[in-house]
């Protein structure tokens, strides 16, 4: 009997101007390819746990039509911002790369999305702003933007030209079956939820084992990101350093790319691999920087015989040295060597 994958992902994301052929071509992946679907839409609930549920929607692989980066998008050309914080993005857009993503940016030319537009009935007062020309102009450069900075890998669909659809079938298809080898062959699970590069990491950051009843969160100042009110139920959904830790982390981060690294909690109870999806095996075979965030997680390490470099859990250290988010970048960069010195101990120069 075949055994069927239950877990969330691989995810093709479809993503582009209003008009750019998104459903056709979800519609077309689910009835030619046998992919599971699920339609982003305008959030109806807080804008972090919508994107939640577009990830967990379905097991196995899944058309997302419509994820983050519309939003991304649209909330800059229309509204006061992007719809997430940019922690928020890194949360999805972390475990997107994690699980198993290809996005796929759907952008006729322009002129055909003007004219898609204006056949459409105007349901609302507000598709007269989303048909102006320099608002899809707009638009169209902001996604470029967007594309430009983004781990995921891209491809690019225009329905326009002759024997797109197929094409973009089959390029997707060919997308699927390396997922599918990739998983096959142990170097990709997605049993437990990590962020970033889950498969060929130069550097894997180790947390604690998830706890079960996480404090609900303080909402950092200034920041229009996760509300307190949901903070317990994105712990439950999994989210990966979904929290005051995980924002102080993603800050101490800065510009390094998320396919540079992998985030994972750490080792799972068969002692054979990391929470996320890395063997073991090949993890030692791969040998990148293991870095311990925190003792729980440098002796889980320990236990199964990965070398691994330690440094304070991000909790730890934003309680006690929250100021010094310099330092705190430095030890995860390796230019610092933490020795566990304490509250005014110094610490030493690593490499």
């Amino acid at each position: 009997m075949a055994e069927v994958d239950v877990t969330p992902g691989p995810f093709v994301l479809l993503e582009g101007p209003d008009g750019g052929g998104k459903s056709t071509l979800a519609a077309v992946l689910r009835d030619q390819l046998g992919l599971a679907t699920w339609k982003g839409g305008a959030p109806w609930r807080p804008p972090l746990a919508h994107c939640v549920a577009g990830l967990r929607g379905h097991a196995g692989a899944t058309v997302l039509d419509r994820l983050h980066v519309s939003g991304h998008v649209y909330g800059r050309a229309f509204h006061d911002g992007p719809m997430l914080s940019p922690f928020e993005d890194w949360l999805v857009t972390g475990e997107l790369l994690a699980r198993g993503a290809v996005l796929v940016y759907c952008a006729p030319p322009p002129a055909v999305v003007a004219h898609t537009l204006a056949s459409r009935p105007r349901a609302d007062a507000d598709a007269v702003r989303y048909e102006d020309p320099a608002r899809q102009y707009l638009v169209r450069r902001l996604y470029e933007e967007y594309l430009y900075t983004t781990p995921l890998s891209v491809l690019r669909y225009n329905y326009t030209v002759p024997g797109a659809m197929q094409g973009m079938v089959g390029r997707v298809a060919t997308w699927l079956a390396i997922q599918r080898w990739l998983r096959g062959h142990r170097l990709l699970d997605t049993s437990v939820p990590a962020l970033g590069n889950a498969v060929d990491p130069p550097l894997v950051l180790v947390g604690d084992q998830p706890v079960q009843r996480p404090r609900v969160l303080r909402r950092a100042a200034g920041d229009v990101g996760i509300v307190r009110r949901y903070a317990r139920r994105y712990a439950r959904q999994g989210v990966v350093f979904g929290s005051e830790s995980g924002r102080y982390l993603h800050r101490a981060m800065g510009d390094r790319p998320l396919d540079s690294y992998c985030v994972v909690n750490s080792v799972q109870l068969d002692g054979t691999r990391l929470a996320g999806g890395l063997d073991l095996e090949y993890l030692r075979e791969l040998a990148p920087r293991v870095v311990a965030l925190g003792r729980n997680a440098a002796h889980e390490l320990d236990a199964v015989g990965v070398p691994h470099a330690t440094i304070p859990h991000p909790q730890h250290w934003r309680r006690f040295h929250h100021v010094d988010l310099d330092t705190y970048a430095r030890f995860l960069s390796g230019e610092l060597a933490w020795t566990g010195c304490g509250p005014g101990a110094r610490c030493h120069g690593g490499g």
